[in-house]
């Protein structure tokens, strides 16, 4: 065997493990039926389920940044201080009692009011209830949730009642914080607010686990979003051009505000003009771009023309709709550019009736039958000339969106957003410092070059369990904290103490979810660059062999193709590495061989 064919061989079993290994990091959950992609988005089989929410199963959708909250000194409970990553459901708070919230007034006194940018299609509210060390007793029992559109008028959520768990102090002595407590139901269950319009979420504390006060740590909301069925409700964002390339009102034509029911194609919408959208702009930046948050096969798109009062001229009338799977718009330092045409697909060109000519105004006026045609985003663009109906402006009142009832193809992917969050660390909780010999407060924040291994030897997606062990190596990794963040949503990282570079990093997860309390990282903690492994190498990738893991890494200077050190760990009771000791490791060509039960593996 000549070397081109031996290098061609060993690149084969590489990029095989590769593939193997990173679809068996579990990058499943058990409602996706087993099946994952390794880059940030999760894949399942859509089912026709006739008793299912006819808006789809509900899950978390993308994190809301809160606008602001009152009282300010509530301010913890939004600026992720005490929090162990950003934007997620799935990190810890800590313990810090400055990085939380508490009143001594109960009731309508002691209420807490967010509020949010722009009205929202409001999904799950995930709350930390009060953790400081020793005062757990402090943290919020029964209280009362409303919301509203105006904070004028404000609506009980269900009866309003709820019932909070109280922060668990295990976790504080495991784990240096609690992951969210939200519902007193044995689950830890969220709010959920399934969809209504909300623009401000009000906490009434009623009363308390015993302390003198009532507290909170941390609250967090998510739009809403559900994994659909065949023919069910997507739930979809919308936004279009506007000042400063942002137009807040484009947000109405999906946040389901004005229409009289959560689901369907034949709500009627309301008269009202500050529950749509219109645009003053010319023809060419008046269309609207609906984001799905995923990729599935499009059915049915209802369309209610704008609605307002002696004001139906300025809907639009002839219309042209374009379809992606691919990036809608380009950010760049002018801005966000909404004119990449060479992605966007021509579905047609269509009419929609003016509002109201029917003699129903507020219905839906246009169906658009999509065909089962694979979308994550649809732009709708007014004509030229007859893009209105000879009004100001060009506007429309709501959009809703179907899946395909029968599609030819019924997978549907979407955003792994949780997977995502695991690696989204502040740096100093104890799980993102090293598992030996830590360094106080100074752990893993960000990485690359990263490989898995599934060390219970499943090579299949979909096979992972409550018991599975994954490993996973990174490259260049940089360390120290955020020093729990600066306080201001979106200039985290201002605090940022920097202890540089390590070559590698490792980290540990036991199970299928990815959950901080069974994640743990490993730095290694001397002032050296070096890993773990001892050196300065690159590692390339990870293979179990009996009671052996192996990581081969190249040299980082006077790199030849042909030859790597191998290091081995031994593996420990809990089915890791053992981190304890340096590896040792060797030399090894690339064609070499070792065997096991009788069989030959080739490095």
């Amino acid at each position: 065997m000549n070397m081109r064919k031996k290098l061609k061989k060993i690149l084969a079993v590489i990029t095989f493990i590769t593939f193997i290994t990173v679809l068996s990091v579990s990058f499943t959950d058990s409602l996706f039926n087993g099946l994952a992609d390794y880059d940030g988005e999760e894949v399942y089989i859509m089912t026709a389920d006739q008793d299912s929410d006819p808006r789809g199963r509900a899950m978390p959708g993308a994190f809301i940044n809160c606008e602001s909250v009152s009282p300010g000194f509530a301010s913890p409970l939004i600026n992720n201080k005490g929090m162990s990553g950003l934007n997620s459901y799935i990190h810890l708070h800590g313990t810090n009692e400055s990085d939380s919230y508490k009143t001594t007034m109960p009731g309508e006194q002691g209420a807490i009011i967010f509020a949010f940018p722009r009205v929202e299609a409001l999904g799950y509210m995930y709350i930390w209830n009060y953790n400081a060390a020793g005062q757990s007793g402090n943290g919020m029992k029964n209280i009362k949730i409303q919301y509203s559109t105006d904070k004028q008028n404000w609506y009980n959520l269900k009866d309003g009642n709820f019932e909070l768990a109280k922060a668990v102090q295990e976790e504080n002595d495991q784990h240096g914080g609690n992951s969210s407590n939200n519902l007193n139901d044995g689950h830890r269950t969220p709010v959920n607010f399934g969809g209504l319009s909300v623009r401000y979420v009000r906490i009434v504390p009623v009363t308390n686990y015993g302390g003198n006060a009532y507290g909170l740590s941390e609250v967090r909301f998510f739009r809403f979003k559900t994994r659909p069925d065949k023919g069910s409700l997507l739930a979809a964002t919308a936004r279009a051009p506007g000042v400063d390339e942002t137009d807040f009102n484009a947000n109405n034509l999906t946040n389901n505000y004005g229409l009289s029911d959560l689901f369907s194609s034949s709500a009627m919408h309301s008269r009202q003009n500050s529950t749509m959208w219109l645009s003053e702009k010319d023809s060419d930046d008046s269309f609207v771009v609906i984001n799905l948050d995923g990729n599935y096969p499009v059915g049915k798109m209802g369309i209610w023309n704008y609605n307002e009062t002696d004001r139906t001229n300025s809907g639009m009338q002839n219309i042209t709709i374009r379809y992606t799977v691919k990036e809608p718009y380009q950010n760049n330092e002018d801005g966000i550019n909404y004119q990449n045409t060479r992605d966007w697909i021509t579905l047609g060109d269509f009419t929609i009736p003016e509002a109201g000519s029917a003699g129903i105004p507020g219905k839906c006026d246009l169906i658009i039958d999509f065909a089962g045609a694979r979308a994550q985003h649809i732009k709708i663009i007014p004509k030229n000339t007859d893009g209105n109906y000879g009004g100001d402006g060009f506007g429309l009142s709501a959009v809703r969106v179907f899946t395909d009832e029968n599609p030819t193809e019924s997978w549907a992917s979407e955003p792994s957003r949780d997977w995502s969050a695991m690696f989204s660390n502040e740096g100093s909780f104890d799980y993102q410092t090293s598992g030996t010999g830590k360094r106080a407060r100074e752990g893993w924040l960000q990485a690359d070059g990263i490989y898995t291994l599934n060390t219970n030897g499943a090579k299949r997606p979909g096979l992972s369990d409550d018991s599975t062990k994954t490993l996973f190596v990174f490259s260049d990794t940089l360390t120290g904290n955020l020093d729990n963040f600066s306080g201001n949503y979106g200039q985290y990282g201002l605090n940022i103490r920097n202890r540089g570079f390590k070559n590698h990093s490792f980290a540990t997860l036991t199970g299928n979810k990815p959950d901080p309390r069974n994640l743990q990282f490993y730095l290694n903690t001397s002032e050296s660059t070096d890993s773990i492994m001892g050196n300065g190498d690159w590692a390339q990738e990870l293979l179990r062999v009996g009671d052996k893991i192996y990581a081969w890494s190249f040299s980082t200077t006077n790199w030849t193709a042909n030859q790597f050190k191998l290091n081995t760990f031994n593996t420990t009771l809990s089915g890791f590495p053992d981190f304890s000791a340096k590896p040792p490791q060797k030399n090894v060509d690339l064609i070499r061989e070792f065997t096991e039960d009788g069989r030959d593996y080739l490095i």
